[in-house]
Formats: structure tokens, sequence, C-alpha cells
């Protein structure tokens, strides 16, 4: 029998007090497992945690491994080493284990477990400070940190499009703009409140990591009464999208430059390859706006 509960640790890798307790079996066999859902097929992961044996017990070894049902596996199932097969572990110091996975494109499920090896009776011990990270997308590569800035002032789009490839985005010259600008982008024919200029950030935003984000706002020419914009994300996992606020609705009054900003957004969605976008939107109505 395995047993695991939460347990209360002074000196934690991460200045917290808290982490898992696990006995393992008589045998020495068992650990506390997770199954990993909204992996990419084909991305590379970072997966590390914490070990430290409870006070008293013998020293020995520890691993993570991910149990997968894979076709491509001899028997459907496999049983992968995630980084250092044995990291010595003791009950005085915090040890870390783990290393880089690789998601199979053609896996099912996944479970990730950590697991002692070695003892051959009953051993306790904690695991702490569990962080998975994507590092790299499908197709290989490492992950893409050079941010992404678009000021329009070469007179193009710079990468973006409508939401509903029915209104229309055109680059116009600017006074006053925010930063100096000459240029900036001017939607027309919005169709819906939702229908914004929008940019795809797959190769840009990496699920895990934060990012400090920005976009400046402003009515269009013909804009009538004040109104409110937000930043929103749009991600689509396994076909299915979703909707993420990442700055909230803003006022912005008529002639006037608004910035929507976040000093640190964690991108903590997983997403098809190719499926994120950032996008600009109104609270209500379709009046033009610049960005």
């Amino acid at each position: 029998m395995v047993s695991t509960a939460a347990a209360s640790v002074a000196a934690q890798p991460d200045g917290g007090d808290h982490s898992l307790l696990t006995t393992t079996n008589g045998t020495g066999g068992g650990g506390p497992g997770v199954t990993l859902a909204g992996l990419t097929p084909g991305a590379t992961y970072s997966i590390t945690g914490y070990v430290m044996l409870t006070n008293g017990e013998a020293a020995t070894d520890a691993n993570f491994t991910v149990q997968s049902q894979d076709p491509g596996c001899s028997g459907g199932t496999c049983y992968t080493t995630v980084g250092q097969y044995k990291v010595p572990v003791t009950g005085t110091a915090w040890a870390k284990i783990g290393g880089t996975y690789t998601v199979s494109t053609t896996e099912t499920s996944m479970l990730l477990y950590a697991q002692l090896v070695g003892p051959t009776t009953a051993q306790s011990f904690y695991l702490a400070d569990v962080t998975i990270t994507e590092t790299a997308p499908p197709g290989g590569g490492t992950q893409n940190n050079s941010g992404l800035i678009t000021n329009f002032e070469d007179g193009g789009l710079d990468g973006w499009s409508t939401r509903s490839g029915s209104a229309t985005l055109t680059n116009v010259a600017i006074s006053n703009g925010p930063d100096g600008d000459t240029n900036a982008l001017l939607i027309t024919k919005r169709v819906a409140n939702w229908d914004g200029p929008q940019i795809n950030v797959s190769n840009y935003m990496y699920t895990g990591s934060d990012y400090q984000i920005s976009v400046w706002v402003k009515l269009g020419p013909s804009a009538t009464q004040a109104d409110s914009l937000d930043l929103s994300l749009q991600v689509s996992n396994s076909g299915t999208p979703a909707y993420y606020t990442v700055v909230n609705n803003t006022p912005v009054p008529l002639g006037q430059w608004v910035q929507l900003t976040i000093p640190r957004f964690t991108m903590a969605y997983t997403y098809d390859p190719g499926s994120a976008y950032l996008y600009v939107q109104s609270a209500s109505g379709t009046q033009d706006f610049e960005i």
C-alpha cells in the first residue's frame, strides 16, 4: 500500500512550508503521480521537482518517470525516465530530479510519477516544487524569446489581421502618437464588438513563461462616444477555442491614446500549434479604433 498526504516541512527549496509526503509500499515501490493533460504532441518540456527523504531514512536514489499509453511502444505502454535515472537523495537536503521530455505524437495518455530507486522495504519521502514548462514547440528548435514589437512605421500591417475577416485594417498616418509614432492601424467596418485586430503569437508565447504585454489604443476619427477596450487571448486546444482576458476593459475617451498593459502575464494555457492569438476588442458596439 502507498500513502500520500500534504506535509509541513521547513526550509523548502522555494522557501515555502508544504510538500507532498509519500510512504512507499512494503517493497519500496510506488510514488505520487499526476496525469499530464493538455501537453502538446511533439513539444518538448522541462519537468523538474525536488525530493528529500524523511529524517532517519537510509540514503537512496530517485527519479521522475512518465508512464504513457502509446501504440508505438511494446505492449502499448512506455516507461520513460525524465532526466537522470538515479539521483542520490538523503534526509538532510533537497535533491533536484527531472529533465526534458518530448511528447510523442501518438501518445494517448501520460502519467508522471516520482519514485525511489533501490529500496526493498517501505520508505517515506517528500516531493516539492514540481514545475512543467514547454521549452520547444512541435518540430524542435529552441524557445523564441526575442519578443514581438509592431509599430507600423513601415506602412504595413506587421502581421495583424481582423478577427471576422470582414472588417478592414488600414495603416494610417497619425500625429502625436504614443512614443512619437507617426503610423497606426485603423480598423473599420467591424461586424461585432469582438471583431478587432489580432496577431498570431504562437511562436512567441510559450506555456509556463511570463510576458510583459502592452498595446496603445485610440478611438477612430468617426467615433462619436467614449468606449472601453480590452486585450484578450484566444487559443485552441484539440480544436476547441477558448478565450482569456489579458488586460481588463479600460475606458478610452474620445481623442486620447490609452495604454492597455500588464507588466507580467503568465501564459498558463496549452494550445494547438499555430492557434494562439492576441486581440483587441470593445466592450460594446462597432466603433472604429486604432492601435
